[in-house]
C-alpha cells in the first residue's frame, strides 16, 4: 500500500484546477474585504456595501469549506487476511500481524461499548 500521509492542503495544491480555485477564492475574499472596508469610509456607514462584502466573504468561505470536505472522503483498499473461527464466531488474533491485532481490538472495544453490535454479530435477536 502506498504511503498516503500527505496533508489535505498539500494534496489540494498539487492539482492544477485546485490552484486556480484557490486564486479565485483569494480574489473573491479580497474583493469582499475591500467592500467591507469601504463601507466604513466616509461620513455614514454604507450598509449596502457592508452586507454585499460580508455575503461575498461568507459564500466564498462556505465554498472553500465544502470543497475541502468533499476532498476528505476517500476509499482505501487493503490486501490482508483474517482468520475467522466459526465455532466461536470471532476473528482470531494473529501474532505479529498488526492489522489483525488492531481489528480484533477494535471489534472487542465496539462490543464492550455497545451490546447491540455484539447481538448483531452473533446473529441473535434482542
Amino acid at each position: 500500500m502506498k504511503d498516503q500521509r500527505k496533508g489535505f492542503l498539500t494534496s489540494y495544491l498539487t492539482e492544477r484546477a485546485s490552484i486556480l480555485d484557490l486564486i479565485l477564492v483569494v480574489i473573491f475574499i479580497a474583493f469582499g474585504i475591500n467592500l467591507i472596508a469601504n463601507s466604513f469610509l466616509g461620513d455614514a456607514i454604507s450598509y449596502r456595501n457592508l452586507y454585499i462584502g460580508l455575503g461575498i466573504c461568507l459564500l466564498t468561505l462556505l465554498y472553500l469549506f465544502i470543497r475541502f470536505l468533499v476532498k476528505r472522503t476517500q476509499t482505501v483498499y487493503f490486501e490482508c487476511f483474517l482468520i475467522y473461527d466459526k465455532g466461536k464466531n470471532k476473528i482470531i488474533n494473529v501474532p505479529r500481524y498488526d492489522f489483525a491485532n488492531e481489528l480484533v481490538s477494535y471489534i472487542e472495544s465496539a462490543f464492550s461499548e455497545n451490546e447491540a453490535l455484539k447481538i448483531i454479530w452473533g446473529g441473535r435477536t434482542a
